[in-house]
Formats: structure tokens, C-alpha cells, sequence
């Protein structure tokens, strides 16, 4: 075998070690970690008067309606509801139609996987005209490195104005910590609240991406070589 050959098959053949095929990524083995989530807190003036829900994957879970989900209850006394809608007729949920407030999924496995939970905010009519604003408090257990989880104000309530613009992505990767304040709205309607979106993606972690561009460039290099060790003629193409 050719010198330059066999320098061509060796960083190929890194290549293909330091970046596995998608459908071959199993996250479990990589890491060893397949249980994470966030808790999303909405506190008032009044202690009691909040909420606390839960958002994540866990090993034994599932997508759909399982055992890791629970249907959305205030705290006692309190007057905040919290939860990710779902319904047998809007995704086929083989639970109760409610909002939940635990709601865990199974864990993402490929590259290029996403995961969003639409959980909706609002209070209830009889919260006291005290509260005007609540204090939005997300953290948790974040997953391995090659995720990336972000929380998006995705709508308001017709009418309100303050708060962060409908839009605004907070980066919940690192730190996995959000703080923000958005007005008191009482509605009987959930889904006259605010929406908020956890999104989770898995991605290649930066030292995967580091190795492919070292293996491209190693690759590159062996080509220039092999192509400038050609007698002229072969180069050129003249007999």
C-alpha cells in the first residue's frame, strides 16, 4: 500500500470514530445519564399563593401518557395554575384531557431530536387584587452537554403589555437558572394565559465538532500531498 494511501484510510477511519452516524447514538452509554429536568416556580407577594411544575425525561418514561405524569393542582391555597395541555383529541393523549403538571418524556437519542413542552400560566379569578406582577423562576437538573434547552415566551394574554416581549429565549443549558416577571392575568380559561416553550435539542458536543474539523483538515492536507507527488503529466492529464 501506498504511503499517502494509508495516511488517507487513518483519517478516515478517525472520522468515523470521532463522530458516529445519528442513528447509532445511544445517549445512555455515552453518558450515562438519561434522567434530567427543569422546575418552573411562579411566586406572588403572598407565600401560597404560587405554583411549582415539573418538565423533563426520564429513563423509564414515555412521550405519551404514562405512570411520570400528573394532572395540575395549585398548591393548598394557592391561586397560580401551571401545565402542558393535552387531550385525546388534540395529541392523541391516551390520558384524561387536563393540564398537566408533571410531564416527562422519553430521552432524546439523535442528533438533530427536539422536544417542546407548551406550558400554559394563568391565575385564578379570585387571586387578590394585591398581586400584580409574578416573580417566573426556572432551574433544575440539566442534561448532559450535547443538549440544548431553552425557554421561549411564546404568547401573552390579549391585552396585557409588560413583561418580557412575546419572543424573548432564555438559554437554560448553563446555568440551567431563568428569572423573569410577567403581569397577573385571572382567567378561567388556561388557554387565555401565557405560553411558555421548553425546548430540548440534542446536538454534537463541541469536542465532537472539534474532531471532525481536525479530521477534514488532516484529510485535506493527505490530498494536497498525494496530488503534489504526482509526476506533471499525470496531474495534467497529458500522456
Amino acid at each position: 500500500m501506498k504511503h499517502g494511501n494509508a495516511k488517507l484510510i487513518f483519517v478516515l477511519a478517525a472520522l468515523a470514530l470521532a463522530v458516529p452516524p445519528a442513528e447509532a447514538i445511544n445517549v445512555a452509554d455515552w453518558f450515562g445519564v438519561d434522567n434530567w429536568y427543569y422546575i418552573l416556580h411562579v411566586t406572588h407577594i403572598v407565600e401560597g399563593w404560587g405554583s411549582h411544575t415539573n418538565f423533563g425525561v426520564w429513563r423509564s418514561a414515555t412521550d405519551g401518557f404514562d405512570a411520570w405524569d400528573s394532572v395540575s393542582y395549585p398548591s393548598a391555597g394557592g391561586m397560580t395554575h401551571v401545565g402542558a395541555y393535552h387531550s385525546p383529541d388534540e395529541d392523541a393523549w391516551e390520558g384524561p384531557a387536563a393540564f398537566y403538571g408533571g410531564d416527562f418524556r422519553a430521552p432524546l437519542t439523535r442528533y438533530g431530536e427536539s422536544k417542546t413542552w407548551s406550558i400554559w400560566l394563568w391565575n385564578d379569578p379570585a387571586l387578590p387584587a394585591e398581586s400584580v406582577e409574578q416573580r417566573i423562576l426556572m432551574g433544575g437538573v440539566p442534561p448532559p452537554a450535547d443538549h440544548r434547552v431553552t425557554l421561549t415566551l411564546a404568547a401573552k394574554p390579549v391585552g396585557v403589555t409588560g413583561g418580557p416581549p412575546v419572543g424573548a429565549t432564555w438559554d437554560l443549558t448553563r446555568p440551567p437558572r431563568v428569572e423573569f416577571y410577567l403581569p397577573t392575568f385571572r382567567t378561567t380559561d388556561g388557554k387565555q394565559g401565557y405560553l411558555l416553550e421548553l425546548r430540548a435539542t440534542l446536538v454534537p458536543a463541541p469536542s465532537s465538532l472539534l474532531a471532525l474539523s481536525a479530521g477534514l483538515a488532516g484529510l485535506a492536507g493527505v490530498m494536497r500531498r498525494t496530488a503534489g507527488g504526482r509526476p506533471r503529466h499525470e496531474r495534467s492529464g497529458e500522456g
